[in-house]
C-alpha cells in the first residue's frame, strides 16, 4: 500500500488498537475476527501518519484500496482527493474495472466523474460546441476526452504511477447527493451503493474500450498487460490489438539524454489578487511582485478607491522603480469584514475568472485588543477569501504567524494553551485551521508564518506602527537602556517578502507550511542600543533593570504627553532575564516545519538608525 514507518516527515501505516477493554472478536463471525484481530491487537483499517508521540492524523482507510492484477495496491480515497485538483472535476469516484470483461487477468483504473458544470459550459462555448445543454454535454465524446486528458494532466504533476491513471471515464450529470443514496448522511461518498449502480455502465465502458483504443501505453498500459491481451485477443477471436510496445533496431543510446537546453520554467500567471498591500509587509509583497512577475496583472483589495495611494506606500518604503508599470497594479474595492469582500456577484465572479494565485496577507495587528475584536477581518475574511479561492480551486497562499506555535516544541498550539493567548493569535489560529480544512477539500494551499519582521535591510525602514519601533524609540527619548543582553530573532522585512513571493509561485510548495524566521543570525540586544548610540555619536547608557524600570514608571506619570513613545517600554514590564540566552519576542521562533531557500544575512543595525533617527527628527521630542 506503500505506507511506512520510514516515510517522511511521518511514519505511516494501519492503526492498531490495544486496551485492556479491547474485545476479542465478533460473535459468531470468525471470518471478520479473523481480519481484524491479530494477537490482541484491534486492527482498526484506518491509515495514519503519526504526527508525535501523542498526535495522529487520519490519512486514508485500508478498505478503500484495491489490488490490481499487476499486484499494485490503488488507494481509491487518495487518488479522489489527487484528482479534485483538476478544475472540471467535482466529485470523483475510483474504482476498480475488469479491461475485458471475459477476463479477470487484466483490470484498471475507472472513474465517474460529476463535472464543474459551469466549466464545461465555457469549455463548450470557446470550442464552438453548439449543444449549451448540461446533460448532453455529458454524453459529448469531446467532453470526456477532454477532462480525461486533465487528469492525465493532474497525475503528471502529482507524479503518479501509471496503473494509478484512469483508463477510461463516465461522465455522471447528476450530482452525488444523500437524496439519490450516493452520499451517506455524513456526507461521504457511499461506495458501495455508487458501484453497484454503475458497475453494468462501467463494464460495458471498458468492454469497448479495448477494442477502440490504439495507444495502450498512454493509458498505463505495461508490457506484461500486452502480452496479455495479445493472447487473449488470439484466443478470443484472432482480433490484433495494438499496444504500441514494439522491438526497434534504433539506436537507443544515443538518445538517452536529454538537450540540457530543455528545461521546465515556471508558467506566467494572468492575474495574482493581494490583500493587505497598504501594510508594511504587504507593500514589501507587492513590490516583489511587481519585480518578480513581468506581465500579470496585481489585483489589491483596498478600502480607498485613490489609487495612488498604493504608489505612495511604495515610494515612502523606496520601493518604487521607474521600470513598474503601474497600469498592472488594479485596485479592488472592497473590505475583508463585508461578504464577498464587499463585491457584487459580477464584481466577485469577474474577479474570479481574472485571477491564478492569492496571497492573504490582509490582518488586524493588535496585541492587547480580544478574539472577538480581530475575529471579523482576521477569520470572516479568511473564510471569504477561501471561498473566492474554491470558486475556481485558486491557489492561495496564507500568511498566518509564528504565534500560533507552542513555545515550547514546534507543534501547533492546543486549544487549552490558546485561552493563554492574545485575540490576534487566537484569530490567526482558527484562520490557519480553516484554510488547513479548504487544503483537506481540495484547495491548493501554502501556509507562511513570519516570525518577529525588523527593518529592511538594505534601506533601514520600518514598520512605525510595530512594537520593535516603539520600543527603540522609547529608548531614545528615555536615554537609557536596561543592562541586559537577550537575544532578538529578526527577519528582513525584504527577505521575508521575497520568499513568499517565491515559494508562493512554485508548485513544489503547494500544500507546505513555512516558518520564516533568522534564528541562526539572532542579533542582541545591545548590539542594535549600541548601534544607533553610534549613530547618535553618544555613548549607550545602561542601567541596572529594576533601577532603570522604576525609571521608566516614573517618567510615564510624570511625562503623560509623551506617552507614545515610552508605551513601547511596557515591553519590558514583566522583567527580562540577564544570562544573554532569553529571547526578546513576540512571537515563537522555534526551529522551522520546512527550511526556506533563502539565507539570511547579518542585520545592518546602521540602516535602521539612520531610519529611526531620521523619522524622529521629524518629530517633536
Amino acid at each position: 500500500m506503500r505506507y511506512y514507518r520510514t516515510d517522511q516527515p511521518y511514519p505511516r501505516g494501519e492503526l492498531w488498537v490495544k486496551t485492556g477493554s479491547t474485545i476479542q472478536g465478533y460473535y459468531n463471525n470468525s471470518v471478520d475476527t479473523n481480519r481484524s484481530f491479530v494477537d490482541g491487537w484491534f486492527c482498526t483499517g484506518d491509515i495514519v501518519e503519526q504526527i508525535n508521540a501523542s498526535q495522529i492524523k487520519i490519512i486514508d482507510r485500508k478498505k478503500n484500496f484495491f489490488k490490481m492484477s499487476q499486484g499494485e495496491f490503488v488507494a481509491a480515497e487518495r487518488l479522489e482527493n489527487v484528482y479534485l485538483a483538476c478544475p472540471f472535476v467535482r466529485q470523483i469516484f475510483i474504482t476498480c474495472a475488469d479491461l475485458i470483461k471475459y477476463s479477470q487477468q487484466q483490470n484498471a483504473v475507472m472513474a465517474v466523474i460529476v463535472p464543474n458544470e459551469a466549466l464545461v459550459l465555457d469549455w463548450a462555448m470557446k470550442i464552438g460546441e453548439k449543444s449549451k445543454n448540461f446533460e448532453d454535454l455529458c454524453q459529448n465524446p469531446l467532453v470526456n476526452q477532454m477532462i480525461l486528458t486533465e487528469l492525465k494532466l493532474v497525475a503528471e504533476k502529482k507524479n503518479l504511477r501509471p496503473f494509478e491513471i484512469p483508463w477510461a471515464t463516465y461522465i455522471e450529470p447528476e450530482s452525488f447527493s444523500i437524496e439519490n443514496r450516493k452520499m451517506t448522511a455524513t456526507n461521504k461518498l457511499a461506495r458501495p451503493v455508487v458501484d453497484k449502480f454503475y458497475r453494468s455502465i462501467i463494464d460495458s465502458i471498458m468492454a469497448n474500450k479495448h477494442r477502440t483504443e490504439q495507444t495502450f501505453v498512454e493509458n498505463g498500459g505495461d508490457s506484461l498487460a500486452a502480452i496479455k491481451l495479445a493472447v487473449l485477443s488470439r484466443v478470443r477471436g484472432g482480433e490484433s490489438i495494438e499496444t504500441g510496445l514494439s522491438s526497434s533496431n534504433s539506436s537507443w543510446k544515443e538518445d538517452i539524454k536529454l538537450d540540457p537546453s530543455i528545461v521546465a520554467n515556471e508558467p506566467e500567471v494572468d492575474g495574482i489578487f493581494l490583500t493587505g498591500c497598504t501594510g508594511f509587509l504587504g507593500a514589501y509583497l507587492l513590490g516583489e511582485l511587481l519585480t518578480q512577475t513581468s506581465k500579470c496583472k496585481i489585483y489589491c483589495l483596498v478600502r480607498s478607491f485613490k489609487s495612488e495611494k498604493i504608489t505612495q506606500i511604495l515610494t515612502y518604503y523606496d520601493l518604487w522603480k521607474s521600470s513598474f508599470d503601474k497600469n498592472r497594479i488594479v485596485t479592488v474595492i472592497g473590505n475583508l469584514t463585508h461578504p464577498q469582500l464587499g463585491l457584487s456577484d459580477d464584481e466577485w465572479t469577474q474577479l474570479s475568472s481574472k485571477i491564478d494565485v492569492i496571497y492573504h496577507c490582509g490582518a488586524m495587528v493588535n496585541h492587547i485588543k480580544d478574539y472577538e475584536t480581530h475575529r471579523a477581518t482576521n477569520v470572516q475574511g479568511t473564510i471569504e477569501i477561501i471561498k473566492l479561492a474554491c470558486s475556481k480551486r485558486i491557489r492561495l497562499n496564507y500568511i498566518s504567524t509564528l504565534s500560533v506555535l507552542s513555545a515550547e516544541n514546534n507543534n501547533l498550539l492546543y486549544e487549552f494553551q490558546l485561552q493563554k493567548t492574545g485575540g490576534y493569535t487566537q484569530s490567526k489560529w482558527v484562520a490557519e485551521a480553516l484554510v488547513t480544512q479548504a487544503k483537506d477539500r481540495g484547495l491548493p494551499i501554502t501556509i507562511f508564518r513570519p516570525g518577529m519582521i525588523s527593518w529592511c535591510s538594505t534601506s533601514g525602514k520600518c514598520n512605525e506602527q510595530d512594537w520593535l519601533y516603539r520600543l527603540f524609540t522609547g529608548l531614545i527619548h528615555h536615554g537609557s537602556a536596561p543592562d541586559v543582553d537577550s537575544m532578538m530573532d529578526l527577519s528582513p522585512v525584504d527577505y521575508v517578502s521575497k520568499v513568499i513571493i517565491e515559494l508562493g509561485q512554485q508548485k513544489t510548495s503547494i500544500n507546505e507550511i513555512y516558518n520564516i524566521h533568522n534564528s541562526n543570525k539572532m542579533i542582541s540586544f545591545k548590539t542594535i542600543w549600541n548601534g544607533i548610540c553610534d549613530v547618535m555619536r553618544e555613548a549607550p547608557q545602561y542601567v541596572e533593570f529594576d533601577e532603570w524600570w522604576e525609571g521608566v514608571l516614573a517618567k510615564i506619570e510624570q511625562d503623560r504627553t509623551n506617552n507614545k513613545f515610552l508605551n513601547g517600554l511596557l515591553l519590558f514590564q514583566n522583567g527580562i532575564s540577564e544570562d544573554g540566552k532569553s529571547r526578546i519576542s513576540s512571537k515563537s521562533t522555534m526551529v522551522p516545519f520546512k527550511e526556506c531557500t533563502n539565507t539570511f544575512l547579518d542585520l545592518n543595525v546602521t540602516v535602521f538608525a539612520n531610519e529611526l533617527l531620521e523619522n524622529l527628527s521629524s518629530t517633536d521630542l
